[in-house]
C-alpha cells in the first residue's frame, strides 16, 4: 500500500462512517466501534484496550463483556443516531490512539486479503488513488467482497487498468442504507483520478483526491477558494488560499443579484450549498441562488418544501448550517441540531439532538446554546462562530481543537477591518 493511502485513510473514511469512541449498534444489528469497525463477538471487543470513561483506568474483561452484551441486546436502538442512542447508556471508552490503531490495523489486514483476488493481485503498483477506492470499498462491504465470481465487471476493469470503466461499476448497494451514497461518490472519483494519473503521466503515489485539482472529497469545498462572510445586508469575499478578504465589504444584494425586495438583501442565515446552488434562510423562508443570480418564485416557506424541518421545529429562524462531507448537512437553532440526509432529502430520524451532548468541546467552549454561523473549510476543519470568537473543529477527532474559543479579530485577516468581527450572520463556500 503506498504511504499516501495509509497516511490519509482515516481522514478520508471518518466522515462516512462518524468516529465514535463507544460500543454501538450498526444498521444491522452488529456491535461496532471506531470508524465503523466491527466487534461483534466478546473476544474481538475484549481484545481492545477499553478504558472506564474517557481517559480513566483500564476496563477489565468482565466489565468489557457486560457492555458488550448490553449493547448487543438493544436491538430496538440499532436505528437510532448512536450518539443518541449507545452514548449515555455506555460507560466505556476507547482513546484516539486506539481508534487509530484499530482502523490502521484493520486497513492493513484488508489488503493482505483483498490481494488474494486475482485481479487485485498487482495492488502495490496501481495510482493511489485506484487503492485508496478499493481499500474504501472494502471497508464498506468486507474484503472479500468480490470474492466467488462477484462483481466480475469492476475485477475485469481493474484487472486490465481501465480505471474509468472501473469508476462506472464501483458503486455498493445502497438499498437499506443510503449512508454509502457519499462514499459511493468519492469512490468514483478516486477511480476517475486514477484514470488520470495514467493518461497525464502523474506520479502514482501522489494522492490526487487529498492534493486538489477537482478532486477533493464530494460535497466538501474545494482544495482553494473563496467564501462569503455576511453581517446585516453587507458582504465580503476571504480567499481560503491566501487566507484574507479580498477587496472591501459590498451590499449582499450586490453580490447576489435578484435579492432586492424580498427581505433577503437585509441579511440571511444558513446558507446551505447543494451542487451549484446556494439555499438561503431568512426567518420562515428561503430562496435559492445560482452563479450568484438569485431564481424566480422565490422565497418559499421552509415548511413544505424541506421534509422533516417542521416536524422536528427548524421551520423558522434557523441560525446555522454545515456540511462536513459525509452527505449530511447539519442545521442549528438555538441550543439543538437536526442532521439532513442530502441523498434522501429528509432530515434523518432522532433528532433535534442538543449541541451540547453530541459535539465534543462545544459546551466546554461556551458554544453550547447557540452558534451564529458555521462553515466547513477545505482543511479538514468546520469553523463554528459565536458572538466576537469562534472555535476550530477537527472533523476525522469528531472535536473542538484545543486552545479555542479565539477571537475573530486579530485570526480572520480583514475582517475586522471591514467591520465584521462579530457576530457573524452567515457564512459559506462559493
Amino acid at each position: 500500500m503506498r504511504e499516501s493511502v495509509r497516511r490519509n485513510f482515516i481522514a478520508f473514511t471518518a466522515p462516512f462512517e462518524g468516529r465514535l469512541h463507544y460500543m454501538y449498534l450498526d444498521v444491522k444489528g452488529l456491535v461496532t466501534t471506531g470508524i465503523g469497525n466491527l466487534i461483534d463477538s466478546v473476544a474481538a471487543a475484549q481484545a481492545l484496550p477499553w478504558q472506564v470513561g474517557a481517559g480513566g483506568p483500564a476496563a477489565s474483561a468482565d466489565q468489557v463483556r457486560t457492555e458488550w452484551e448490553m449493547v448487543k441486546s438493544r436491538q430496538d436502538l440499532k436505528n437510532t443516531p448512536a450518539e443518541r442512542a449507545f452514548k449515555p447508556i455506555t460507560q466505556l471508552r476507547l482513546s484516539d490512539a486506539a481508534v487509530d490503531a484499530l482502523v490502521l490495523a484493520k486497513l492493513d489486514a484488508n489488503e493482505a486479503s483483498l490481494k488474494h483476488t486475482a485481479e487485485f493481485a498487482t495492488f502495490d503498483s496501481w495510482p493511489a488513488d485506484a487503492q485508496l477506492g478499493l481499500q474504501s470499498m472494502a471497508w464498506g462491504m468486507g474484503s472479500g467482497f468480490a470474492t466467488g465470481g462477484r462483481w466480475p465487471n469492476f475485477r475485469a476493469a481493474v484487472g486490465a487498468g481501465d480505471w474509468a470503466t472501473a469508476a462506472t461499476h464501483c458503486d455498493i448497494d445502497a438499498t437499506g442504507n443510503p449512508g454509502v451514497v457519499p462514499r459511493n461518490a468519492a469512490n468514483r472519483q478516486l477511480f476517475n483520478n486514477a484514470a488520470r494519473v495514467v493518461t497525464e503521466g502523474l506520479d502514482p503515489e501522489v494522492l490526487l483526491y487529498s492534493t486538489g485539482g477537482g478532486t477533493s472529497q464530494p460535497s466538501t469545498p474545494a482544495a482553494t477558494g473563496r467564501a462569503i462572510f455576511t453581517v446585516g445586508a453587507q458582504c465580503i469575499a476571504y480567499d481560503t488560499a491566501a487566507n484574507a478578504t479580498t477587496g472591501g465589504a459590498v451590499p449582499l444584494s450586490d453580490h447576489w443579484k435578484g435579492i432586492d425586495g424580498t427581505g433577503f438583501e437585509l441579511g440571511v442565515r444558513a446558507v446551505t450549498a447543494l451542487g451549484s446552488r446556494r439555499y438561503a434562510f431568512s426567518g420562515s423562508g428561503y430562496i435559492r441562488v445560482q452563479n450568484q443570480v438569485a431564481d424566480a418564485g422565490y422565497p418559499r416557506p421552509i415548511s413544505g418544501n424541506w421534509p422533516g424541518f417542521a416536524e422536528a421545529g427548524f421551520d423558522t429562524d434557523l441560525h446555522a448550517a454545515v456540511d462536513l462531507g459525509n452527505g449530511k448537512i447539519y442545521y442549528f437553532k438555538g441550543g439543538q441540531y437536526i442532521r439532513y440526509d442530502v441523498a434522501s432529502n429528509v432530515v434523518d430520524e432522532g433528532y433535534p439532538l442538543s449541541i451540547a451532548d453530541n459535539w465534543p468541546g462545544m459546551a466546554e467552549a461556551g458554544f453550547a446554546d447557540g452558534i451564529d454561523s458555521a462553515i466547513g473549510w477545505p482543511n479538514g476543519k468546520a469553523y463554528f462562530f459565536r458572538g466576537d470568537s469562534y472555535v476550530r473543529y477537527d472533523i476525522a477527532a469528531d472535536r473542538v481543537d484545543d486552545g479555542y474559543p479565539r477571537p475573530i479579530a486579530g485570526n480572520w485577516p480583514g475582517l475586522a477591518e471591514a467591520g465584521m468581527a462579530g457576530p457573524i450572520d452567515a457564512v459559506w463556500m462559493e
